[in-house]
């Protein structure tokens, strides 16, 4: 089910409808064998959500498919291919014009790179998350992102630097009045004092 909206991007969105519901077509017939034989549970209804935004080529409803599967998959440990939806899930945003949701899938693509331990991948994608969210002025996203970075920071055992990152971020939020933000900073830096 990933692949298909993976090879969707690298075709720069221009698959031919027919081809598009040929392969969501091979794609149920996999996942129907599967789901027979292992515990899917709520995944199977996520997979069909996915192939069927894929097929009608509805690259909105793709890009929000895509978040929605990757955080079922997250919850379950499953973080490479969790990371690998949410950073295909941007892709999908960036291209379509829906920054917000870009600014998300690029935040959750650096949080799930960083339970990995991978660093230089998670910042890096804190870092493209941050820069969209700043060029569209999204200040509580920008709050958000900044969160993450502390949370590398911390978890590397750097709470000077994690406090520093915070205290920027809580300007962003206060600026921004974004209340979930505020409380997510408000939680991290109560953390990094704790």
């Amino acid at each position: 089910v990933a692949r298909l909206p993976r090879l969707l991007v690298e075709d720069d969105l221009a698959i031919p409808r027919d081809r598009l519901r040929q392969q969501a077509e091979r794609a149920r017939e996999e996942v129907g064998r599967d789901a027979e034989t292992l515990d899917v549970g709520q995944e199977a209804v996520l997979w069909e959500e996915v192939l069927a935004a894929f097929q009608e080529a509805d690259l909105e409803r793709l890009g929000r498919a895509l978040l929605n599967l990757a955080g079922a998959v997250e919850s379950r440990a499953h973080l490479h291919g969790a990371a690998e939806l949410y950073r295909t899930a941007y892709e999908i945003f960036a291209a379509t014009g829906q920054v917000a949701s870009a600014v998300d899938a690029a935040r959750f693509a650096g949080r799930t790179l960083r339970r990995l331990a991978q660093w230089e991948e998670a910042t890096r994608w804190y870092g493209i998350a941050r820069e969209v969210a700043t060029a569209a002025s999204l200040g509580g996203k920008v709050a958000m992102v900044l969160d993450g970075v502390a949370n590398i920071h911390r978890e590397r055992g750097n709470l000077p630097a994690a406090r520093a990152v915070l205290l920027e971020a809580l300007g962003y939020a206060r600026e921004s009045d974004d209340r979930e933000a505020l409380g997510a900073v408000c939680h991290g830096l109560a953390g990094a004092e704790h």
